[in-house]
Order: C-alpha cells, then sequence, then structure tokens
C-alpha cells in the first residue's frame, strides 16, 4: 500500500468526484468506491463482506484478490476534521493512488528498504502481507520501500520472489536506517521546542523514536537532562524539556497542527526509560490537550 507524501493529483475523475461533508457515510463510500474504480482500470472494486469499512480489490482478468483497503480511516479523517470540498477531494485522491501502487508493486529492492513507524491503525491495513513488529504505544513498525518518487509496503509476495525471508528482510531494513543516522537534522522551532529530523527521508523522520540513545544525545545537544517526545507526523519526532512548565502545551500545539493534517501519525507523548534503551508513553492527546495516561 502506497504511503504517499506529495502527490496530490488524483487519476482522472477523482476530482469531479470531489465530495460533500454533507452525503451520509454511505453516501460517500460510494463516492470513494467509484473514484477508486476509476483509478484502478483492470480491476474489480466492491465491499468486503466480513469488515463493512473495508472494499476488496480484485483483477478482473484472474479474479485475484490483490488487497484490501480500509475505507474507515478515510471516512474518519474527513468527518472527524472541518475539511472543505476540495481538500475531501484531495484525499480521495491520495487515497486512490495509496491503492494503485499498492496493486503495482515494484521488484524488492534490499537496498531501498527501512524500518518505518507508523500508526497502528495503518498498519492494521495490511493484515498479515507485510513484514511488521510492535511498536511503541499506539504505533507499530512496519518494513517499506522507497521506490522513486513513491514508498510503499513490502509484501509477502515480494519478499518470496526476490527469495528474502522476513528476518533477512528486518536485519537489511535496520542496517539501512543505521546508515542514514549519519544525517540528522536537530533544530529549534520556537522557544524551548525542537525538531529532530533525517535529512535524505523526510517521510522517516519519526522513525527516530526507534532510536532512543540518539533522542538521549539530542536531549543532550538541546542543554536538556530530561524531555518529552512526541511523533505526530511522519517528518520528524518533536520534543521539549521535560522540567519546563509549558513543555505540555508546546508539545500540544504542534501536536493539534500536525494531526489534523494529512498522515496523522502517533497521538502520545513518550518519555526516556531510565535506562535510556526504551520510550515509555506518558500523555495521550485528546481534544487539543494533553492527558497523562494511569
Amino acid at each position: 500500500m502506497l504511503d504517499r507524501r506529495d502527490q496530490k493529483a488524483g487519476p482522472a475523475g477523482a476530482q469531479k468526484k470531489s465530495a460533500q461533508t454533507r452525503l451520509t457515510p454511505d453516501q460517500m463510500t460510494l463516492v470513494i468506491t467509484q473514484a477508486l474504480r476509476e483509478g484502478l482500470p483492470g480491476h474489480d472494486v466492491s465491499r468486503s463482506a466480513d469488515a463493512p469499512d473495508h472494499v476488496r480489490v480484485t483483477e478482473r482478468a484472474t479474479g485475484r484478490e490483490t488487497v484490501q483497503l480500509d475505507i474507515g480511516l478515510l471516512l474518519a479523517e474527513i468527518y472527524g476534521a472541518a475539511l472543505n470540498e476540495a481538500q475531501i477531494a484531495e484525499r480521495i485522491a491520495d487515497f486512490v493512488h495509496m491503492a494503485h501502487a499498492s496493486v503495482t508493486e515494484a521488484p524488492l529492492d534490499p537496498a531501498a528498504v527501512f524500518p518505518a513507524l507508523r500508526h497502528s491503525e495503518f498498519i492494521e491495513t495490511f493484515g498479515q502481507d507485510g513484514a511488521t513488529r510492535a511498536g511503541p504505544g499506539d504505533c507499530g513498525v512496519i518494513v517499506l520501500q522507497k521506490t522513486g518518487a513513491r514508498v510503499s509496503c513490502v509484501s509477502r509476495t515480494q519478499m518470496e520472489l526476490a527469495g528474502i525471508s522476513e528476518e533477512q528482510l528486518w536485519a537489511r531494513a535496520e542496517d539501512n536506517l543505521q546508515s542514514q543516522l549519519r544525517e540528522i537534522e536537530l533544530s529549534e522551532i520556537s522557544p524551548g521546542l525542537y525538531c529532530l529530523a533525517l535529512v535524505e527521508l523526510d517521510w522517516l523522520g519519526n522513525t527516530l523514536m526507534l532510536v532512543p540513545q540518539l533522542l538521549a544525545q539530542a536531549l543532550a545537544e538541546a542543554g536538556m537532562q530530561d524531555g518529552l517526545f512526541a511523533a505526530p507526523s511522519r517528518g520528524a519526532v518533536v520534543f521539549a524539556d521535560r522540567s519546563d512548565p509549558q513543555a505540555l502545551d508546546k508539545l500540544a500545539g504542534v501536536m493539534a497542527e500536525q494531526l489534523a493534517g494529512p498522515h496523522p501519525q502517533s497521538e502520545m507523548v513518550f518519555a526516556l526509560a531510565p535506562d535510556q534503551k526504551s520510550l515509555l508513553p506518558r500523555f495521550s492527546f485528546a481534544h487539543g490537550t494533553l492527558r497523562a495516561l494511569s
């Protein structure tokens, strides 16, 4: 499944089918399904009998199911935010592009795979087809491949065709991530609020949450002894000094902005464990504020 960052224009018809928030969820589902049919030539798109919020995409020539797509997540984004007509059309177009990439898999390139931190709801859409692991808090980890301008999940079919096991895939992905850690950007985006990102892979920056030793180093470079970390978008990790009385307000502000945008990620704020080898969830974002986890 495609995890797109910047390509907004949809297939012919997607913009024409721009939806209105006054449509019911069932009507919106019909709009999305029609956009998928127009954007996936040679495939049939139908509602899943087992999961009403999912659609099945099958090859018309063979009848083989290529992917199941979770429309429920898209509906939640459309109805959960104050989106105008153009923004809804943009979200649908992104979804169709993601679906198109998922049915046109590129060959596995071991040099281009990386472990990626993603919200658990995103990972659940792949079922057993992707290489996934548990992650901190509300996130999981999935192996993604960057091919040209697109980023997609590595499927089991790709692994089989390449003759690589899941264990070998994870080992190569982790090695590739380590090679990128030489190019890290640390910046202060507002007083007392810092951003940590990968210079070359801006779609993978939040995955730095999987490298707690690097987070500890970033704290030291920012002159902090203890910090609170969040990854509400794919592009970066943001953090603030835990001793700052305004730390939670600062993090809540950036989280509100990024979680309302496309491709929201973690809704939690984390702290380093005492041994600095893992992250512990401490707060959860809800209704514009951060609440302590029990």
